[in-house]
């Protein structure tokens, strides 16, 4: 997991962690994680009172390490999608909007591996925390982001980031046309009908000349 804020976590647990006597772990191995380093044999109320003061410091973060790497990574995902917020709901809304301005044709494309992981992510139900703590980690070939054994947050950015760049250029071969686009053709598809039935109706035209002029308009708009 990532690096603790207090300075003596990392000493302090490796303290705890060695199969040491009670009493030499209470009165040396503690008292030197937190750098203090006083014999105990010269300590008086007031050098206890300071290492009590210490010692709780980081045992308050160790209790709340979890949650406090929780929020740093969340944090983390909130600034790749600009959010305005800190919060899961202001971070949530944050990805859904980014998604959701991406082009329909971007949408429709069903994305492969980490760009995958992320497009599934940014559309699923659940929570940002189960998503994007536990889902989309793990998709990524890193696992939970709880589980991790070291700081893999840089690296976990650094992936988020890439398949975000590589979802928002994506390019079909051909692409397709936009819905506004599709309602303009047909919209003047339906007013060049009316035109030309009006004419058939009226005999202004006949159906050759008509035939004609068609060809001539598909000759001149394909050279």
């Amino acid at each position: 997991m990532g690096k603790f804020r207090n300075k003596y976590a990392e000493k302090f647990l490796k303290a705890l962690s060695k199969e040491e006597e009670a009493r030499l772990l209470l009165f040396v191995g503690i008292p030197k994680s937190v750098e203090f380093d006083k014999s105990y044999t010269d300590w008086r109320e007031s050098d206890i009172n300071v290492l009590i003061k210490q010692v709780m410091s980081v045992v308050e973060e160790c209790s709340n390490y979890a949650e406090i790497y929780a929020q740093k990574i969340i944090a983390e995902v909130g600034k790749i999608f600009s959010t305005k917020g800190a919060t899961e709901k202001e971070i949530d809304e944050a990805i859904r909007g980014w998604y959701n301005s991406l082009a329909q044709y971007i949408k429709a494309h069903a994305f492969l591996s980490n760009d995958g992981a992320l497009q599934k992510a940014a559309i699923s139900d659940a929570s940002v925390k189960e998503r994007f703590l536990g889902e989309l980690p793990k998709n990524m070939g890193l696992g939970p982001c709880l589980n991790w054994t070291e700081d893999l947050l840089s690296r976990y950015v650094l992936e988020i980031t890439r398949s975000k760049s590589n979802i928002e250029s994506y390019k079909p071969a051909e692409k397709p046309l936009e819905q506004k686009e599709l309602k303009v053709i047909e919209e003047t598809k339906q007013e060049l009908k009316k035109m030309i039935s009006k004419l058939l109706i009226t005999k202004k035209i006949t159906k050759e000349q008509l035939r004609n002029i068609l060809l001539d308009i598909i000759g001149e708009i394909c050279k």
